[in-house]
């Protein structure tokens, strides 16, 4: 049996919390990136020569904090014989075990072709070339075209413990610098770069690449936090590395000929940053896709704008799947760890110097053992033959358990798309609905207009009746709503709902939010104007004739009870007020709006009526995430 082999323990929760994949065209790729992982587990107190890597080596150290690390390699080669094509693969794997029971997980695989005389000449620096010997499939199997590097981080945490994405690992950096390594035509890097107008064509080329398989993330000038913004940029650029390439154009000029070049529909402007998903086409169907972050955004999130993009594009990268020539490279990774322990155990016994006979007994004639019949030297054969077999079974056996293990996660990704698939769903029915019942009710008011000779049809709206332009960020929805809602008076949330504007359906939850807002500020001036004197719930039930309103479905006036008399639960939604509407400029807000129904995030609006009190206003406390109940943390 394999010694190293060991029955797979469960884990309360492992999370693929980083993923890196990119092509290279540096030479000697399989040493090189030994090397790379040799003085970067040394970082950590863990001695492994690069040397003893590529020999499928294994080291282990633990740290004065009582971390203990475990570092170990697969190296083999492939021949396919028919077209004479020879592959090069390794594997380079960090086990983290952390003293509270969590543990961490870097794995580096990369493949690489080479020519058919390097897999016969010896190896260098001590590379055996016999026990990485040339293993054939008759499987018929996708190559690679290009050399490839992968690099996962894993995080197995407790069942309580939360999802952490701490950045891009040292290891990938590192990698990127000595490899070159590219995405297409894109060049991956840690760092910033400033693109000036001269360059913008270049930009573009990586923009509209149908070959990039990574976002790109550009910003434009700010003048009035300049330094801010770069400092935000570049911490953003390390922390994505590998998984994404941040840009920044330095000036009015470099944005002006940006816009230019990609037309209104996919620029940006006014020091906001904007997120170049893969895909994109210069005549885009669905822009929106590729995600603006406003300045007001950045600056109410301050310090945790880098962090909240990050963990945004971290788990985008987590979606790629392996390359299509993984399953080959799987397949001889796993066979060439387990003939390696086969020849391992093949290699003659360590031989010890005889005793030296007793002076007395010297006469004696030394008793001669006696030699092995051929049916034990046999079945000794057979037995190291069965014994390398299990070694192979066993590697068959972890090869199908990791690709379960990534069919598992696979299932899990495709069960959170698909629930949030149904909440689009239901918005998207919810407002095809609401949709139709106005249009029926155009069609009829307009009907009664005509027999009384008022022909109304094709007029354009008003301007005090139109729609507004509406902004497609939760935090100048606030500034909006702030400025043109006179009966709203909205609190300190900025920093809350700016956390809801680094996800991709940002803009739908804008557009809702001001909806509720605005049906909140109609409510108001009905009740200050004494033209309404029920609840919020009863007018979105039942709105009056011009009156605006949410489906009364969006409205909860109260909280369950065990929030109501939970103190933790309760302080959470208590929020600041004038001292007009409580002597202790504080009050516990249980009523709410749910812009949205199930999911992560899911928004609410938390609000205290004092329409018909002291002030005649709505305050508004929080717009942001769901905050925790007993079930929902």
């Amino acid at each position: 049996m394999t010694e190293n082999w060991q029955p797979r323990q469960a884990v309360a929760a492992t999370d693929l919390v980083y993923r890196s994949q990119f092509t290279t065209a540096a030479p000697d790729l399989r040493r090189r990136a030994a090397e790379q992982f040799s003085t970067w587990i040394a970082t950590k107190g863990v001695v492994a020569s690069a040397t003893s890597l590529l020999r499928a080596g294994r080291a282990e150290a633990e740290s004065a904090d009582g971390v203990r690390r475990v570092a170990r390699s697969v190296v083999a080669s492939y021949a396919d014989q028919p077209t004479g094509r020879h592959l090069q693969a390794a594997s380079f794997q960090l086990d983290e075990f952390l003293g509270d029971g969590t543990s961490w997980t870097t794995s580096l695989r990369l493949a690489s072709s080479c020519r058919a005389e390097q897999t016969a000449a010896p190896g260098r620096d001590g590379e055996e070339n016999g026990v990485h010997r040339i293993l054939e499939f008759d499987a018929d199997v996708e190559w690679p075209e290009a050399p490839w590097i992968w690099l996962d981080l894993e995080h197995h945490r407790g069942t309580t413990g939360p999802v952490v994405r701490p950045g891009s690992p040292r290891l990938i950096r590192d990698l990127l610098a000595v490899l070159e390594g590219t995405d297409g035509s894109l060049p991956l890097t840690s760092d910033l770069l400033d693109i000036t107008a001269s360059h913008v064509h270049e930009l573009c080329g990586w923009l509209f690449d149908p070959d990039r398989r990574v976002p790109v993330i550009v910003f434009t000038p700010d003048p009035t936090a300049a330094d801010d913004q770069h400092r935000f940029a570049t911490r953003l650029a390390r922390d994505v590395a590998g998984v994404a390439v941040v840009v920044r154009l330095p000036d009015a000029a470099a944005a002006a000929a940006f816009s230019r070049r990609v037309g209104p529909h996919l620029h940006v402007y006014g020091g906001a940053m904007r997120t170049y998903l893969p895909g994109l086409t210069p005549q885009e169907l669905f822009p929106r896709r590729h995600r603006v972050l406003s300045a007001a955004t950045m600056r109410a999130l301050r310090s945790r704008s880098a962090y909240a993009v990050r963990d945004q594009v971290l788990a985008l990268s987590t979606r790629r799947p392996p390359p299509s020539s993984y399953p080959l490279v799987r397949r001889i990774l796993a066979r060439g760890s387990a003939e390696r322990s086969a020849a391992e155990r093949q290699r003659p016994p360590t031989t010890f110097p005889q005793p030296v006979p007793d002076p007395v007994e010297a006469d004696t004639p030394p008793e001669t053992a006696p030699a092995p019949a051929a049916g034990v030297l046999a079945a000794e054969a057979k037995l190291a033959e069965a014994t390398a077999e299990i070694d192979l079974l066993y590697a068959e056996i972890a090869d199908l358990t990791r690709q379960l293990d990534e069919g598992q996660r696979g299932q899990i990704e495709l069960e959170d798309l698909r629930i949030e698939r149904d909440v689009v769903t239901i918005d998207l029915n919810d407002a095809e609905r609401d949709n139709e019942r106005l249009n029926a009710r155009v069609r009829w008011l307009e009907s009664e207009l005509t027999q009384h000779q008022v022909h109304l049809a094709g007029v354009e709206t008003p301007d005090q009746f139109a729609l507004p332009e509406i902004p497609a960020s939760v935090v100048e929805v606030l500034e909006f709503a702030g400025a043109g809602l006179v009966r709203l008076m909205i609190g300190a949330t900025a920093d809350a709902a700016a956390g809801l504007d680094v996800h991709p359906r940002a803009d739908h939850w804008a557009f809702k939010i001001w909806k509720a807002l605005a049906a909140l500020n109609s409510y108001a001036v009905a009740r200050a104007s004494g033209q309404w004197n029920n609840s919020f719930l009863a007018w979105c039930a039942e709105p009056p004739s011009g009156g605006q309103a949410v489906p009364s479905t969006w409205v909860a006036l109260s909280e369950s009870e065990t929030t109501n008399t939970t103190p933790k639960l309760r302080e959470a939604r208590t929020f600041t007020v004038p001292k007009a509407v409580n002597s202790a400029g504080r009050l516990y807000m249980p009523a709410h709006i749910k812009i949205q129904q199930g999911g992560t995030p899911c928004p609410r609006i938390h609000f205290y009526d004092d329409s018909g009190g002291a002030t005649g206003l709505i305050h508004v406390g929080y717009v942001g995430d769901h905050l925790p109940t007993a079930s929902f943390k």
